[in-house]
């Protein structure tokens, strides 16, 4: 061999890693490892443009060191796993998501499926020749792994409202509008939702406000001319900003194509060192967007629950709504604070709701209730015959 096939079969051996005596295409994805300080450092989109140039570089490596060794997919040859291994990291590198467990889970999912190989990759590892078939299986077994690992993906560290959000982003479609809700707030009512997708679908844009006597502890909305310029947090507002009474709830409504272009933007740059989802108001506005905003009807859909007490605390002014609404509809409830609503319920006027018997319910008696149950808008009056 001349020197030049001398330095194309060794690239195409993977720098010597293809040379192992066993397992070769597992030291070649390890040798891959080496790479990520490189992906991480040139970002995600340089990977992309990276690894593009690589798997074409790869076809004309491949192939000729195939030409040179004179075996067609040698299992020395390792330079397409390479390109597959890299592939698998891109939704790490594109969340901020990769450290040495997630950079081990990558590994394990491609060597599974290169060696696996479902379809096509079989097929195009059996019937795709030259140095195209080789880089060609190993690009869609990289293409698999990378699928899997956002199934995988949750917020295992707390950095924010902002990085919360931007963990869903390799599941998120470009197009539509995504509800961002907050899981302690349970009691938010469908209406006020889609009032809110409604105003959002027209500005690309939008939040739940809520105005409260004593907004202390909560981030202010502020406005000019009627317009939100910004959400200034409860530490970092001054003192005239403090006495404004709208607060931001945490409920927003965002154009996905905004989302995409927004949240890999943030940065964790502050105190806390978290990556707050407020700041995408000031790039909305910086793109020349307008904040829609609306409010609750009711105070207590907005508010937050951090332990059980406060858990029943809400259930019950629920509840207490739910029963007020019932009784301005004429019915009859001798006592609305022991009154719970599960479901929906439609009922008429002069309805008497009461229990002023024991009751013991034998074997029989369920299937007949649930068949009472299939039919929820009942007469003036529903008897349970009991024998």
């Amino acid at each position: 061999m001349t020197w030049a096939e001398r330095f194309i079969v060794f690239c195409g051996v993977g720098f010597g890693s293809g040379l192992a005596p066993k397992a070769p295409g597992t030291f070649g994805s390890a040798f891959a490892l080496l790479f990520i300080p490189i992906w991480l450092a040139i970002g995600f989109y340089g990977s992309i443009l990276a690894i593009i140039i690589m798997s074409l570089v790869g076809i004309w490596i491949c192939g000729k060191t195939a030409e040179i060794i004179h075996v067609h997919d040698d299992g020395r040859i390792v330079w397409d796993e390479f390109a597959g291994q890299s592939i698998t990291f891109l939704p790490l590198i594109y969340l901020g998501q990769m450290n040495w467990i997630w950079a081990l889970v990558g590994f394990a999912l491609f060597r599974l499926f290169d060696v696996w190989k479902p379809w096509p990759i079989r097929v195009i590892d059996q019937k795709v020749d030259g140095g195209f078939g080789i880089m060609l299986d190993d690009i869609i077994a990289g293409l698999w792994a990378a699928i899997c690992i956002p199934d995988l993906l949750e917020q295992t560290e707390q950095l924010g409202t902002g990085h919360a959000v931007k963990v869903t982003l390799p599941v998120l479609p470009q197009d539509g509008i995504s509800l961002i809700l907050s899981g302690d707030v349970p009691c938010v009512q469908q209406s006020t939702l889609q009032r809110l997708v409604d105003v959002s679908s027209q500005t690309g844009i939008g939040l739940v406000t809520l105005t409260l006597d004593d907004s202390t502890g909560y981030g202010r909305i502020v406005r000019k001319d009627g317009k939100i310029q910004a959400i200034v947090e409860h530490k970092d507002a001054s003192d005239e900003q403090r006495q404004i009474k709208e607060i931001n709830t945490g409920i927003y409504c965002v154009s996905n194509a905004k989302l995409h272009e927004w949240l890999p933007k943030l940065s964790n740059d502050n105190a806390q060192g978290e990556y707050y989802l407020t700041d995408i108001v000031a790039m909305a506005l910086a793109d020349g967007m307008e904040i829609a905003s609306i409010q609750p009807e009711l105070a207590f859909e907005v508010e937050g629950v951090n332990d059980r007490i406060q858990l029943a605390a809400l259930e019950r002014e629920f509840q207490n709504y739910q029963a007020k609404l019932l009784m301005q509809q004429g019915v009859h409830l001798i006592d609305p604070s022991r009154f719970d609503l599960r479901g929906q319920l439609t009922a008429g006027t002069d309805v008497n709701v009461l229990s002023e018997m024991a009751l013991k319910l034998a074997q029989d008696v369920l299937s007949k209730i649930l068949k009472l149950r299939q039919e929820p808008k009942f007469n003036r009056i529903v008897f349970l015959k009991m024998q």
